[in-house]
């Protein structure tokens, strides 16, 4: 290019140049340019023009037609449902050919678009498709990347479609396509990072919109820095992202056996990126540690986990179960019951195929054996999985109803992801086909019979499905690691995770773990633990040294979600919003229109009201800014707030920060209640109404009230009124039920400015 331009006719001449002197020069990233192009540049820079008339020259293929009039704008409304403020690139998911390809960065700097070989490769194309490129790309280090070459196939954007010429580059890159300048000339489209997406005419002549993934955006963003300065870490391709149609655990093994690179468990638990660890030849055997450990760290944590690793199995041959003298799973089955024997049901061919194919793995592992004649017979079920798969069920529901419940208590789940937060270190584990590692007594064996078209088979091991199994792993699993509970480890039921106050001391308390593990035979499922991470997903939430958070697949789930359209549908919606109710305030008054739309009607009447579209609306706002929970420490005052309407009551219960040396300037949450209130209740005066949300509460959130001071904020007389025992029988309940707890009332202080 310098040897085209003359320096002499500078475009700046009537700027007058900066005191001090001038160290070089910032040139632009660009792609390849061979000679032609260059030409062609030179051209239309010397160009002369008519005075006052800039001369456009359109690249795209695209014939001009009306659609150029149209204006492109952007509102704040484009704005609703985004994580404000940000700064996070703009990022796609498009269709590439037939395959829908997933984190696509939009960049208008780039004068190319580049396609990264892991994404080329599973695409399903190959090298002999790629056309020689005569030139390296060079970016702003100013360092050639030499491409393996180029190719051209259509994108698909709304319903444009596109012949993209992309440049294929073999670098490390957390993206899996850069679509730059001249896609978006082609598409006369119009990109805002600000607003995450981009706008353009569609072929019917009306605008469309293609909004950015700002989860994705993150993501990639996060990838990106700690690849940084990491020669060794390969930001690889998630394979099980980048194609729909792809079954994720199977691609993301293949893509990642063998060799170091970024990827994500099966079960997803992590959120951090992993880096998988072979230890064996054929890479078939392999674990996954977090990719923020340092080289010392990381050298550290695969010496230890080779050292262990009769503690995990890789197929069911290796896991030889708990011995029977620790624990075994008994029926209990009332002996007043009559024997049910289910009449086979007919299946399809796939089906039959998917139950003989489960039989012949449990027959070789040794975990079923055949039967006759059995008193109790019941039906397997057939079920498919996300991945596309077959999972094998039994119904045991006549059996089930035959035994008595099993009252050994579950943990909390809000005390162990209370439990779990605010760790410098986590390693999440998983047990190996959990409940086959506890076999059944034998008098119980064949009560647990099922039939299939190859024969009638029975459990020696505890099967899925029966009524008290997960009381009897969790028996099991407070049995072995007694004295570690609570302290370096939590579990439910089959879900483990180890914890470290100090990095420092993390393979310590693994040790000690892997130690019960050994002792007992438990063994791990390496496939599905994640070891030497700072956060992680823990029973439906997001666990990090920082406090609480809700778990973004869920949010994304919701936030994807169109308005349902049957009763089914606003039933999943109503569960799917509570299991996040512990982020949202107010929860019961945002829902109370969803289960207003299918209270009363039957399955035909069912109507979308106008109202459930707003609650949708604000229900995923709210959750576009969910709150970071804390945990609160030994020692503090809990705040309380309370809320009452119409038709709810809410509560939020929150801790004192200090901030800047001064305590109590900065509350943080640390749960949110609410309850929609019964018809009678709906008639309760505002003081009683205010009463009950401190009942609702206390009721709620019991371990808190039993561990913590609880101050109540109100304007409202409200200790005065619990304690005047003649206004009424309910209020008198109320107040005996919270006398046992240290409860102080203070008036909530005006604002004054």
């Amino acid at each position: 290019m310098d040897r085209w331009i003359d320096r002499t006719k500078s475009p700046n001449a009537g700027i007058q140049p900066r005191a001090q002197d001038l160290d070089g020069v910032v040139h632009c990233i660009h792609g390849p340019m061979n000679k032609a192009q260059a030409n062609e540049l030179h051209e239309k820079l010397y160009r002369p023009s008519p005075p006052g008339v800039m001369v456009v020259q359109n690249s795209s293929k695209r014939k001009m037609d009306a659609r150029s009039t149209w204006e492109i704008t952007f509102t704040e409304q484009d704005l609703e449902g985004l994580s404000l403020p940000h700064n996070d690139a703009l990022v796609l998911s498009l269709q590439f050919q037939w395959k829908l390809v997933r984190r696509v960065l939009v960049d208008q700097g780039s004068s190319v678009e580049i396609l990264f070989y892991s994404a080329f490769k599973a695409l399903g194309l190959s090298k002999e498709q790629l056309t020689p490129v005569e030139a390296p790309l060079i970016g702003f280090t100013g360092i050639p990347v030499y491409p393996l070459g180029k190719v051209v196939f259509p994108v698909y954007a709304g319903s444009v479609k596109l012949d993209v010429e992309f440049i294929v580059v073999s670098s490390p890159s957390p993206y899996n396509a850069i679509l730059g300048r001249n896609w978006l000339h082609g598409m006369r489209a119009v990109a805002s990072t600000l607003h995450q997406c981009v706008r353009f005419i569609g072929e019917s002549g009306r605008q469309e919109t293609i909004k950015g993934d700002q989860v994705a955006s993150k993501k990639c963003f996060v990838n990106s820095v700690r690849g940084k300065g990491r020669a060794k870490e390969v930001q690889s391709i998630e394979v099980s992202e980048l194609l729909d149609e792809t079954t994720p655990e199977e691609e993301t093994r293949e893509a990642l056996q063998g060799s170091e690179e970024v990827g994500r468990p099966a079960s997803d638990r992590a959120v951090e990126d992993l880096v998988r660890i072979a230890v064996n030849e054929d890479g078939t055997r392999s674990f996954l540690i977090g990719s923020a450990l340092d080289e010392v760290e990381k050298t550290q944590m695969v010496e230890f986990l080779k050292e262990n690793m009769e503690v995990f199995a890789w197929t069911p041959y290796e896991m030889l179960g708990v011995s029977l003298d620790v624990i075994k799973h008994s029926l209990n089955v009332d002996p007043a019951r009559r024997p049910v024997v289910q009449k086979p049901r007919r299946s399809s061919a796939l089906h039959a195929d998917a139950v003989n194919e489960e039989v012949e793995c449990l027959l070789d592992a040794g975990a079923i054996w055949e039967v006759q004649y059995p008193t109790w017979l019941a039906n397997p079920v057939v079920v498919r999985k996300k991945n596309g798969k077959w999972r094998i069920c039994v119904d045991f529901t006549d059996l089930n109803d035959a035994c008595p419940k099993d009252c050994f208590p579950c943990p909390w789940i809000n005390q162990l992801v209370d439990a779990t937060a605010g760790y410098a270190r986590l390693s999440f584990m998983d047990a190996y086909r959990g409940y086959h590692q506890i076999a059944m007594d034998e008098e119980d064996q064949e009560k647990t019979a099922f039939i299939t078209p190859s024969g009638t088979y029975c459990y020696l091991v505890m099967p899925f499905g029966l009524k008290n199994a997960g009381a009897t792993f969790q028996r099991m699993v407070a049995l072995l690691f007694k004295g570690i509970l609570g302290r370096i480890m939590e579990a439910y039921i089959d879900d483990m995770v180890a914890k470290s106050k100090e990095a420092a001391d993390h393979l310590l308390h693994l040790g000690e773990i892997f130690g019960v593990l050994k002792r007992f035979g438990l063994k791990l499922n390496a496939e599905k633990c994640a070891f030497g991470v700072g956060s992680g997903k823990f029973l439906g939430h997001l666990v990090t040294r920082q406090g609480i958070e809700a778990d973004p697949s869920q949010i994304k789930a919701i936030q994807e979600i169109r308005a349902p359209a049957t009763v089914r549908e606003v039933q999943r919606l109503a569960g799917m919003a509570a299991a996040l109710n512990r982020f949202i305030s107010k929860s019961s008054d945002i829902c109370r229109p969803f289960f207003q739309s299918i209270k009363g009607n039957s399955r035909r009447s069912f109507v979308w009201m106008p109202e459930c579209d707003d609650a949708l609306t604000e229900l995923k706002r709210c959750l576009s800014q969910a709150p970071l929970l804390v945990v609160p420490k030994e020692g503090d005052e809990l705040h309380l707030y309370l809320a009452v309407s119409e038709h709810a009551v809410s509560a939020v219960l929150v801790r004192q920060e200090t901030s800047k040396g001064v305590t109590g300037t900065d509350q943080k949450p640390v749960y949110y209640i609410s309850k929609a209130l019964l018809p009678a209740e709906t008639r309760y005066l505002p003081i009683e109404k205010l009463a009950l949300a401190l009942v609702m509460a206390k009721r709620k959130l019991l371990p808190y009230f039993q561990s913590f001071t609880i101050v109540v904020v109100t304007e409202y007389p409200l200790r005065a009124v619990l304690r005047k025992a003649d206004l009424s029988n309910r209020l008198c309940k109320w107040s005996l039920e919270l006398a046992n707890f240290d409860i102080r009332y203070q008036a909530r202080t005006a604002i004054k400015g």
